[in-house]
């Protein structure tokens, strides 16, 4: 027999296997029907319970939240509340009427409020049935949580849930005040009625739903013809499988080709960073020694230059310098940070001291262009937790965007608040050429400019926004950038409270610390 077997798998492994699939599918179609009515079970027990523990809830909350404060407001709550302008109903009807509602327009589950001692006006207020009667003896006993039953109602299984509805010390002092109450001796925790849910029971079972007996012979064609075409597949799958593992070996050694790229693409990026960190002083002394000979020839420390000319050369040297040096401080500030070498001289610094500062050094700028150049600080002093040297680059730098991309007759202001939070923000705002959505994101980037005419006309390496950006989050502060083409830009600086050396003073709207620049 055992022979005969192998012989078989062997030799026709598909029909074996489809004889044993035919079996193995009629076995499972038995084993599910005999488990589905315990999933149906279980599954109508957790909606009716979730559907009993919302209503409760909504019932508490009226109770608790609701009622307590419409009294206040000089609310009544009664039973005939519709029949009253400014009445309210009893949590009692609430959950009444609710269920109702629910019941009438829901064709999952039914709810029903009822009780032993039900108040004159409510009629069928008792219960209606044999199942109620008994699901209100059990749960008089104090033992149940819950009564469950399931019965046949019009030709359906339905699962009947009934949970105990207890007495509250609000809901005692009412009923037992009433002058129409049903019982006037109540206490807390007493049995004062029962809600109950059906819903109906989920047809799960394959036999119950299968009505002819052709449905489980077209069933196990299926699953024999299933797994021809599957042999069929498997073959083609099989094929397609050794081709796709070539494919993706070759598409391995591609990957770690560009890893390896990659690898030595940050490496070298890294050691340009090193570089120029390093470089500092190299760079530095040349262009220091250049600034100051220039200067000395131009302010004729030694004497007269005697030519005009070389007046203008010597001119020409310093502003070359000066710009040179600053663009060259303003790339090895990138490549420490870059480089992770940028170190933070922390300190308690005057805001209103380093704003002034910063607002001297652009006025002739802004004057020149015919500019507004104006502030809005807190009238005491205040303080923050910071790298003055860097806090005073990062004001210095977005101030100079802003008059550089202001046109004439426009209005530049930088405020200073404390918010809500106890964080500090500085903000420039101006009237400038304003910057698209799209290239926010990409100015953020070194060397990176916008691509309209007015910048284009100015001078600028793309560099100052960058370090901006790098310098703020070495504070943990956060930078955002809010800008519309032709209405003008407002950049904002927030740090934390943290930072906040005086984190309650309140900012003065009608101080004006800036002179117009005209």
């Amino acid at each position: 027999m055992t022979q005969w077997l192998s012989d078989i798998l062997i030799r026709r492994p598909i029909q074996a296997l489809s004889f044993l699939a035919s079996i193995g599918f009629i076995l499972v179609v038995v084993q599910f029907s005999s488990i589905s009515d315990k999933i149906a079970y279980n599954t109508a027990l957790k909606s009716a319970e979730a559907y009993s523990d919302a209503m409760v809830s909504i019932r508490d909350f009226y109770s608790s939240e609701i009622v307590p404060r419409a009294r206040k407001g000089g609310a009544t709550t009664t039973h005939a509340y519709h029949e009253s302008d400014g009445a309210i109903p009893l949590p009692a009807t609430l959950s009444i009427e609710l269920g109702e509602r629910v019941s009438g327009t829901s064709e999952g589950g039914k709810f029903r409020f009822y009780s032993a001692f039900p108040f004159p006006w409510r009629t069928g207020g008792g219960p209606r049935d044999a199942f109620e009667s008994d699901a209100l003896e059990a749960l008089s006993q104090g033992d149940k949580d819950h009564f469950v039953r399931v019965e046949g109602i019009g030709g359906v299984q339905v699962l009947r849930y009934a949970a105990p509805v207890h007495m509250g010390a609000s809901c005692v002092a009412c009923h037992n005040t009433r002058a129409d109450s049903p019982k006037t001796d109540w206490a807390v925790g007493d049995l004062r009625g029962v809600q109950s849910v059906q819903v109906s029971l989920p047809a799960l079972s394959i036999l119950d739903n299968a009505r002819h007996s052709g449905l489980y012979a077209f069933m196990v064609i299926g699953v024999v013809t299933g797994l021809w075409i599957f042999a069929f597949l498997l073959r083609r799958l099989t094929r397609l499988v050794a081709q796709e593992r070539e494919h993706l070996d070759k598409a391995q050694r591609h990957n770690e080709e560009l890893q390896s790229a990659k690898n030595a693409a940050e490496h070298a990026n890294h050691s340009k960073s090193e570089f120029l960190a390093n470089m500092s002083h190299e760079l530095r002394t040349p262009l220091n020694a250049i600034n100051g000979f220039s200067e000395a020839m131009v302010s004729e420390v030694h004497g007269p230059l005697k030519n005009k000319r070389y007046e203008e050369y010597a001119n020409d040297i310093r502003e070359s310098g000066v710009y040179l040096l600053d663009l060259i401080n303003v790339l090895l500030d990138l490549s420490k940070i870059e480089a992770r070498k940028y170190q933070l001289f922390e300190e308690d610094v005057d805001i209103r001291a380093i704003v002034s500062s910063a607002m001297r050094l652009v006025h002739g700028q802004a004057r020149a262009g015919k500019l507004r150049l104006e502030s809005r600080l807190p009238e005491n002093p205040l303080r923050l937790h910071a790298d003055e040297r860097a806090l005073r680059q990062i004001i210095l730098n977005l101030l100079t965007n802003a008059v550089k991309f202001t046109e004439e007759d426009g209005r530049v202001l930088l405020y200073v608040d404390v918010e809500d939070d106890g964080s500090l923000t500085i903000a420039i705002a101006d009237t400038g050429v304003g910057i698209s959505e799209t290239e926010v994101s990409r100015l953020l980037a070194p060397f990176e400019r916008a691509n309209d005419a007015h910048t284009r006309k100015t001078e600028g390496a793309g560099l100052g926004l960058p370090l901006v950006a790098s310098l703020v989050q070495l504070h943990g502060a956060t930078m955002t950038i809010d800008s519309t083409i032709g209405d003008g830009t407002t950049v904002s600086v927030r740090f934390p409270a943290n930072r906040v050396v005086r984190p309650t003073v309140e900012t003065a709207h009608g101080d004006d610390h800036g002179a117009t620049a005209a």
